[in-house]
This record gives C-alpha cells, sequence and structure tokens, in this order.
C-alpha cells in the first residue's frame, strides 16, 4: 500500500529515482533486519508490491536497480497510467 501510495505521487513524472535508504525510510522498513541484503528487500519488497500494483490498481510499475561498482545505491522506477476504454 505504502508504495502505490508513492508511486501514486510521482505518477505526473513517469520516473523516479530513490536511494535505496531513502526507500527504505519512506516504506518505513529501514529497521527491519531481513531487509538488509538488497536481494531480500528486492524479493520480499518490490517485486511482491509490483506484481500487486501491476494487477490491482490503475497504475503499473517497472523498476531498475542502479549499481554503484557491484553495490545496488538507488532504484530508478518507471510508473504508467493504465487507460480503460
Amino acid at each position: 500500500v505504502r508504495i502505490y501510495e508513492l508511486m501514486k505521487s510521482y505518477s505526473f513524472r513517469h520516473t523516479i529515482t530513490f536511494e535505496i535508504d531513502e526507500l527504505k525510510k519512506l516504506l518505513m522498513v529501514e529497521d527491519v533486519k531481513s531487509y538488509n541484503r538488497f536481494p531480500d528487500f528486492r524479493r520480499f519488497v518490490l517485486e511482491k508490491a509490483q506484481s500487486e500494483i501491476n494487477e490491482l490498481t490503475d497504475i503499473t510499475i517497472e523498476f531498475d536497480p542502479i549499481k554503484t561498482g557491484r553495490k545496488v545505491t538507488s532504484i530508478k522506477f518507471i510508473i504508467e497510467e493504465k487507460y480503460s476504454q
């Protein structure tokens, strides 16, 4: 729900980039130890939210991890409105 609200508020921009720490703080999961590793955060938070948002809401989202060296430091979200006919 929090990711949907965040994406909906930035949907007019179509793309938005968040640093990992900033995104975790906005989603209020910065203290969850199991999300310290990016693969876990990606699998349990980002991919799950992406599938639910794309299936159930009026927007579709995609995300691309942005790396600095080997470490993922930011995530770029691409937001598109679904047009019902």
